[in-house]
Protein backbone atom coordinates (compact mmCIF):
# COMPACT_ATOMS: atom_id res chain seq x y z
CA UNK A 1 0.00 0.00 0.00
CA UNK A 2 1.36 3.41 -0.86
CA UNK A 3 1.78 6.11 2.10
CA UNK A 4 1.92 9.35 1.16
CA UNK A 5 4.18 12.16 2.47
CA UNK A 6 2.81 15.87 3.37
CA UNK A 7 5.18 18.27 0.80
CA UNK A 8 6.44 21.65 2.69
CA UNK A 9 3.59 23.49 0.01
CA UNK A 10 1.11 21.75 2.32
CA UNK A 11 0.38 18.77 -0.79
CA UNK A 12 0.69 15.25 -0.38
CA UNK A 13 3.17 13.25 -2.74
CA UNK A 14 3.48 9.53 -3.04
CA UNK A 15 6.82 8.04 -4.69
CA UNK A 16 6.93 4.84 -6.60
CA UNK A 17 9.77 2.92 -8.03
CA UNK A 18 8.83 2.33 -11.40
CA UNK A 19 12.34 1.01 -13.20
CA UNK A 20 16.00 1.79 -13.84
CA UNK A 21 17.37 3.88 -17.17
CA UNK A 22 20.34 3.13 -19.68
CA UNK A 23 22.10 5.00 -17.02
CA UNK A 24 21.43 2.80 -13.98
CA UNK A 25 19.61 5.43 -12.64
CA UNK A 26 16.37 4.18 -10.56
CA UNK A 27 13.17 6.18 -11.44
CA UNK A 28 9.73 6.67 -9.71
CA UNK A 29 6.38 8.33 -10.08
CA UNK A 30 5.38 10.59 -8.55
CA UNK A 31 1.56 11.14 -7.45
CA UNK A 32 0.66 14.43 -6.06
CA UNK A 33 -2.56 15.93 -4.60
CA UNK A 34 -4.38 18.18 -2.23
CA UNK A 35 -5.14 15.26 0.21
CA UNK A 36 -3.05 12.05 1.33
CA UNK A 37 -5.56 10.25 0.40
CA UNK A 38 -6.53 11.01 -3.22
CA UNK A 39 -2.64 10.75 -3.70
CA UNK A 40 -2.40 7.30 -2.45
CA UNK A 41 -5.69 6.82 -4.50
CA UNK A 42 -3.61 7.89 -7.86
CA UNK A 43 -0.68 5.79 -6.59
CA UNK A 44 -2.37 2.62 -5.84
CA UNK A 45 -4.32 2.81 -9.35
CA UNK A 46 -1.27 2.77 -10.94
CA UNK A 47 0.51 0.56 -9.11
CA UNK A 48 -2.32 -2.24 -9.29
CA UNK A 49 -3.72 -1.56 -12.46
CA UNK A 50 -2.17 -1.11 -16.56
CA UNK A 51 1.01 0.31 -16.30
CA UNK A 52 1.33 3.12 -19.20
CA UNK A 53 3.53 2.86 -22.33
CA UNK A 54 6.85 4.44 -20.66
CA UNK A 55 7.05 1.18 -18.42
CA UNK A 56 5.88 -1.28 -21.46
CA UNK A 57 8.34 0.58 -23.10
CA UNK A 58 11.50 -0.76 -21.67
CA UNK A 59 13.36 -4.36 -22.02
CA UNK A 60 12.67 -7.06 -19.91
CA UNK A 61 16.33 -7.12 -18.78
CA UNK A 62 15.63 -3.83 -17.34
CA UNK A 63 12.73 -4.66 -16.11
CA UNK A 64 14.40 -7.63 -14.10
CA UNK A 65 17.07 -5.41 -12.93
CA UNK A 66 14.35 -2.89 -11.51
CA UNK A 67 12.62 -5.89 -10.09
CA UNK A 68 15.70 -6.65 -8.26
CA UNK A 69 16.57 -2.97 -7.41
CA UNK A 70 13.09 -3.08 -5.48
CA UNK A 71 13.58 -5.61 -3.33
CA UNK A 72 17.15 -4.98 -2.69
CA UNK A 73 15.75 -3.88 0.75
CA UNK A 74 14.13 -6.81 1.75
CA UNK A 75 16.17 -9.88 0.41
CA UNK A 76 19.37 -11.54 1.77
CA UNK A 77 22.56 -9.76 -0.01
CA UNK A 78 23.17 -13.82 -1.47
CA UNK A 79 19.61 -13.70 -3.44
CA UNK A 80 20.84 -10.48 -4.43
CA UNK A 81 23.71 -12.02 -5.98
CA UNK A 82 22.00 -14.84 -7.06
CA UNK A 83 19.69 -12.89 -9.46
CA UNK A 84 22.27 -10.69 -10.82
CA UNK A 85 24.11 -13.69 -11.93
CA UNK A 86 20.77 -14.76 -13.57
CA UNK A 87 20.29 -11.76 -15.30
CA UNK A 88 23.94 -11.79 -16.62
CA UNK A 89 24.07 -15.09 -17.88
CA UNK A 90 20.94 -15.97 -18.83
CA UNK A 91 18.76 -12.97 -19.71
CA UNK A 92 21.36 -9.62 -21.19
CA UNK A 93 22.11 -9.96 -24.21
CA UNK A 94 19.53 -12.22 -25.86
CA UNK A 95 16.51 -11.67 -27.73
CA UNK A 96 14.67 -12.06 -24.76
CA UNK A 97 16.21 -9.57 -22.54
CA UNK A 98 16.35 -6.97 -25.54
CA UNK A 99 12.80 -7.39 -25.82
CA UNK A 100 10.02 -4.62 -24.24
CA UNK A 101 7.47 -5.44 -22.18
CA UNK A 102 4.43 -4.50 -24.61
CA UNK A 103 5.88 -6.86 -27.08
CA UNK A 104 6.33 -10.10 -24.49
CA UNK A 105 4.08 -13.02 -26.07
CA UNK A 106 4.43 -16.55 -24.90
CA UNK A 107 5.98 -18.20 -28.06
CA UNK A 108 9.18 -15.83 -27.11
CA UNK A 109 9.11 -16.86 -23.46
CA UNK A 110 9.13 -20.87 -24.35
CA UNK A 111 11.35 -20.10 -26.92
CA UNK A 112 13.59 -18.64 -24.60
CA UNK A 113 13.12 -21.70 -21.92
CA UNK A 114 13.51 -24.49 -24.54
CA UNK A 115 16.73 -23.04 -25.63
CA UNK A 116 17.94 -22.51 -21.95
CA UNK A 117 17.31 -25.92 -21.40
CA UNK A 118 19.23 -27.38 -23.80
CA UNK A 119 22.10 -26.14 -22.19
CA UNK A 120 21.60 -25.59 -18.30
CA UNK A 121 19.91 -28.48 -16.19
CA UNK A 122 16.17 -28.15 -15.15
CA UNK A 123 16.70 -26.52 -11.99
CA UNK A 124 18.37 -23.22 -13.44
CA UNK A 125 15.80 -22.95 -16.07
CA UNK A 126 13.19 -22.94 -13.57
CA UNK A 127 15.11 -20.60 -11.21
CA UNK A 128 15.63 -17.98 -13.86
CA UNK A 129 12.08 -18.09 -15.18
CA UNK A 130 10.78 -17.47 -11.76
CA UNK A 131 12.45 -14.09 -11.66
CA UNK A 132 11.34 -13.22 -14.92
CA UNK A 133 7.67 -14.33 -13.63
CA UNK A 134 8.19 -12.21 -10.37
CA UNK A 135 9.08 -9.29 -12.41
CA UNK A 136 6.44 -9.72 -14.81
CA UNK A 137 3.73 -9.84 -12.23
CA UNK A 138 5.16 -6.79 -10.51
CA UNK A 139 5.16 -4.77 -13.74
CA UNK A 140 2.46 -6.85 -16.02
CA UNK A 141 0.09 -7.65 -13.10
CA UNK A 142 -2.94 -8.21 -15.66
CA UNK A 143 -0.95 -10.03 -18.57
CA UNK A 144 -0.52 -13.86 -18.15
CA UNK A 145 1.61 -16.01 -20.02
CA UNK A 146 1.77 -19.85 -21.07
CA UNK A 147 5.39 -21.28 -20.96
CA UNK A 148 5.90 -25.03 -20.08
CA UNK A 149 8.75 -25.66 -18.49
CA UNK A 150 11.20 -28.65 -18.09
CA UNK A 151 10.36 -31.49 -15.66
CA UNK A 152 12.67 -31.62 -12.70
CA UNK A 153 15.04 -33.93 -12.39
CA UNK A 154 15.69 -36.18 -9.36
CA UNK A 155 19.31 -35.62 -8.41
CA UNK A 156 21.83 -38.71 -7.50
CA UNK A 157 22.57 -38.48 -3.84
CA UNK A 158 25.13 -39.79 -2.10
CA UNK A 159 24.95 -40.15 1.56
CA UNK A 160 28.67 -40.67 3.18
CA UNK A 161 29.37 -43.66 5.31
CA UNK A 162 30.34 -43.77 8.86
CA UNK A 163 33.91 -45.09 7.26
CA UNK A 164 33.75 -42.34 4.82
CA UNK A 165 33.50 -39.63 6.97
CA UNK A 166 36.34 -41.28 9.57
CA UNK A 167 38.18 -41.15 6.18
CA UNK A 168 37.25 -37.24 5.50
CA UNK A 169 38.27 -35.98 8.82
CA UNK A 170 42.15 -38.21 8.89
CA UNK A 171 42.77 -36.39 5.40
CA UNK A 172 41.55 -32.49 5.45
CA UNK A 173 43.45 -29.93 6.05
CA UNK A 174 43.01 -28.16 9.71
CA UNK A 175 40.29 -25.71 8.79
CA UNK A 176 38.24 -28.14 6.53
CA UNK A 177 38.60 -30.81 9.56
CA UNK A 178 37.09 -28.59 11.49
CA UNK A 179 34.60 -27.87 9.38
CA UNK A 180 33.38 -31.29 8.58
CA UNK A 181 33.60 -31.66 12.47
CA UNK A 182 30.98 -29.38 13.06
CA UNK A 183 28.81 -30.76 10.54
CA UNK A 184 28.65 -34.28 10.93
CA UNK A 185 29.28 -34.96 13.71
CA UNK A 186 27.18 -32.60 16.24
CA UNK A 187 23.38 -32.97 17.12
CA UNK A 188 22.87 -30.28 14.35
CA UNK A 189 24.37 -30.83 10.82
CA UNK A 190 25.07 -27.49 9.80
CA UNK A 191 24.94 -25.87 6.96
CA UNK A 192 28.25 -24.15 5.43
CA UNK A 193 27.76 -20.72 6.21
CA UNK A 194 26.67 -21.19 9.55
CA UNK A 195 29.79 -22.92 10.16
CA UNK A 196 31.74 -20.02 8.67
CA UNK A 197 30.15 -17.48 11.21
CA UNK A 198 30.82 -18.62 14.38
CA UNK A 199 32.81 -17.11 16.28
CA UNK A 200 35.03 -18.30 19.47
CA UNK A 201 32.32 -15.85 21.28
CA UNK A 202 29.10 -18.08 20.27
CA UNK A 203 30.99 -21.38 21.97
CA UNK A 204 30.20 -22.54 25.31
CA UNK A 205 32.59 -24.48 26.43
CA UNK A 206 31.62 -25.64 29.79
CA UNK A 207 27.72 -26.52 28.70
CA UNK A 208 29.54 -28.30 25.39
CA UNK A 209 27.33 -26.58 23.13
CA UNK A 210 27.91 -23.75 20.15
CA UNK A 211 24.62 -20.88 19.26
CA UNK A 212 23.66 -20.61 16.44
CA UNK A 213 22.62 -16.93 14.83
CA UNK A 214 24.37 -16.02 11.84
CA UNK A 215 25.39 -16.84 8.34
CA UNK A 216 28.34 -16.13 6.22
CA UNK A 217 27.07 -15.34 2.77
CA UNK A 218 28.48 -13.93 -0.85
CA UNK A 219 26.78 -10.32 -1.88
CA UNK A 220 26.04 -9.02 -4.83
CA UNK A 221 29.91 -8.01 -5.69
CA UNK A 222 30.85 -11.65 -4.72
CA UNK A 223 32.55 -10.76 -0.90
CA UNK A 224 31.65 -12.74 1.48
CA UNK A 225 28.97 -10.91 4.09
CA UNK A 226 28.44 -11.62 7.84
CA UNK A 227 24.67 -11.52 8.17
CA UNK A 228 23.59 -11.53 12.01
CA UNK A 229 20.71 -14.21 11.29
CA UNK A 230 20.79 -17.40 9.87
CA UNK A 231 18.97 -18.92 6.77
CA UNK A 232 15.76 -19.03 8.32
CA UNK A 233 13.75 -18.23 11.57
CA UNK A 234 14.54 -21.94 12.22
CA UNK A 235 17.85 -21.65 12.31
CA UNK A 236 18.35 -19.78 15.89
CA UNK A 237 19.36 -22.97 17.98
CA UNK A 238 21.35 -24.20 20.29
CA UNK A 239 23.45 -27.12 19.41
CA UNK A 240 25.22 -29.63 21.35
CA UNK A 241 28.55 -31.62 20.90
CA UNK A 242 29.79 -34.39 22.94
CA UNK A 243 32.69 -33.20 25.21
CA UNK A 244 35.14 -35.08 23.73
CA UNK A 245 34.19 -33.67 20.53
CA UNK A 246 34.14 -29.94 21.61
CA UNK A 247 37.69 -30.65 23.13
CA UNK A 248 38.52 -30.83 18.91
CA UNK A 249 37.67 -27.13 18.25
CA UNK A 250 40.82 -24.72 18.98
CA UNK A 251 40.33 -21.75 21.53
CA UNK A 252 40.57 -17.94 20.24
CA UNK A 253 39.77 -14.18 20.51
CA UNK A 254 36.06 -14.03 21.42
CA UNK A 255 35.58 -12.22 17.53
CA UNK A 256 37.79 -14.60 15.55
CA UNK A 257 36.18 -16.77 13.44
CA UNK A 258 36.20 -20.36 14.67
CA UNK A 259 36.94 -22.00 10.93
CA UNK A 260 38.76 -19.24 9.66
CA UNK A 261 37.84 -19.95 6.17
CA UNK A 262 35.02 -18.73 3.66
CA UNK A 263 31.94 -21.42 2.69
CA UNK A 264 33.68 -21.20 -1.26
CA UNK A 265 37.03 -22.68 0.26
CA UNK A 266 34.99 -25.18 2.19
CA UNK A 267 33.21 -26.26 -0.73
CA UNK A 268 36.48 -26.00 -3.13
CA UNK A 269 38.59 -28.15 -0.35
CA UNK A 270 35.61 -31.07 0.11
CA UNK A 271 35.76 -30.97 -3.39
CA UNK A 272 39.28 -31.53 -3.91
CA UNK A 273 39.53 -34.12 -1.03
CA UNK A 274 36.18 -36.15 -2.11
CA UNK A 275 38.10 -36.73 -5.28
CA UNK A 276 41.36 -37.93 -3.52
CA UNK A 277 39.99 -40.19 -1.28
CA UNK A 278 37.11 -41.26 -4.09
CA UNK A 279 34.14 -40.67 -2.14
CA UNK A 280 31.46 -39.86 -4.01
CA UNK A 281 29.52 -37.02 -1.73
CA UNK A 282 28.89 -33.19 -1.30
CA UNK A 283 29.55 -31.32 1.33
CA UNK A 284 25.71 -30.38 2.04
CA UNK A 285 25.99 -34.36 2.34
CA UNK A 286 27.42 -34.30 6.06
CA UNK A 287 24.20 -32.61 7.13
CA UNK A 288 22.06 -35.58 5.48
CA UNK A 289 24.57 -38.04 6.67
CA UNK A 290 23.66 -36.14 10.87
CA UNK A 291 19.75 -36.16 10.05
CA UNK A 292 19.79 -39.66 8.73
CA UNK A 293 22.50 -40.71 11.80
CA UNK A 294 19.83 -39.45 14.32
CA UNK A 295 16.75 -41.29 12.77
CA UNK A 296 18.20 -44.26 12.68
CA UNK A 297 19.16 -44.05 16.34
CA UNK A 298 14.95 -43.78 16.39
CA UNK A 299 15.45 -39.63 17.82
CA UNK A 300 12.08 -38.01 17.17
CA UNK A 301 11.66 -36.59 13.92
CA UNK A 302 10.39 -33.18 15.87
CA UNK A 303 13.90 -32.79 17.56
CA UNK A 304 15.81 -33.53 14.97
CA UNK A 305 13.84 -30.97 12.66
CA UNK A 306 14.46 -28.57 15.27
CA UNK A 307 17.90 -28.88 16.37
CA UNK A 308 19.17 -29.06 12.50
CA UNK A 309 17.35 -25.82 11.75
CA UNK A 310 14.23 -26.92 9.76
CA UNK A 311 10.68 -25.87 10.59
CA UNK A 312 9.37 -28.52 12.36
CA UNK A 313 6.54 -29.41 10.43
CA UNK A 314 8.02 -28.15 7.25
CA UNK A 315 8.21 -32.15 5.48
CA UNK A 316 12.26 -30.82 4.32
CA UNK A 317 13.78 -33.53 6.80
CA UNK A 318 11.66 -36.07 5.58
CA UNK A 319 11.59 -35.33 1.80
CA UNK A 320 15.07 -34.41 1.06
CA UNK A 321 18.07 -34.92 4.14
CA UNK A 322 16.33 -38.32 5.41
CA UNK A 323 18.30 -41.08 3.57
CA UNK A 324 19.12 -44.81 3.59
CA UNK A 325 22.76 -45.33 4.97
CA UNK A 326 24.28 -47.75 3.31
CA UNK A 327 26.88 -48.98 5.64
CA UNK A 328 23.75 -49.80 8.05
CA UNK A 329 21.52 -51.49 5.32
CA UNK A 330 22.49 -55.10 5.54
CA UNK A 331 21.94 -54.53 9.52
CA UNK A 332 18.41 -53.47 8.59
CA UNK A 333 17.52 -55.80 5.76
CA UNK A 334 18.84 -58.74 8.19
CA UNK A 335 16.52 -57.49 11.08
CA UNK A 336 13.74 -57.59 8.65
CA UNK A 337 14.42 -60.45 7.07
CA UNK A 338 14.81 -62.22 10.13
CA UNK A 339 11.07 -61.22 11.43
CA UNK A 340 9.63 -62.23 8.01
CA UNK A 341 11.11 -65.50 8.41
CA UNK A 342 9.52 -66.27 11.63
CA UNK A 343 6.00 -65.46 9.64
CA UNK A 344 6.81 -67.61 6.20
CA UNK A 345 8.22 -70.23 8.01
CA UNK A 346 5.78 -70.62 10.93
CA UNK A 347 4.69 -74.69 11.50
CA UNK A 348 0.91 -73.92 11.14
CA UNK A 349 1.24 -71.78 8.20
CA UNK A 350 2.99 -74.39 6.54
CA UNK A 351 1.07 -77.53 6.77
CA UNK A 352 -2.09 -75.66 6.25
CA UNK A 353 0.12 -75.19 2.56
Amino acid sequence: MAKAKKLVSGKWRVLIFDHIDDSGKRCYRSFTADTKSDAERMANKWKYGTRPAAVLGITLTDAVKGYIASKEGVLAPDTVGEYSSTVRRYIQGTVLGSTKLQALTSLKLQTWVSDLSSRVSAKTVRNAYALIHATLSQQMPDCSFRVTLPTRSRPLLHTPTDLDVQNLLAAASPNLRLAILLCACGNGGLRRGEICAIRHRDIDRRNCCIYIHADLVKGPDGEWIYKDHPKTSAGYRTVHYDAAVMDLIPTGKPDAYVVGITPGSVTNGFVKLKRKLGIQCRFHDLRAYCASVMLAMKIPERYVEQTCGWTPGSGVLRRIYSRVLSDREAEYEEKASSYFKGIACNTNATQEN
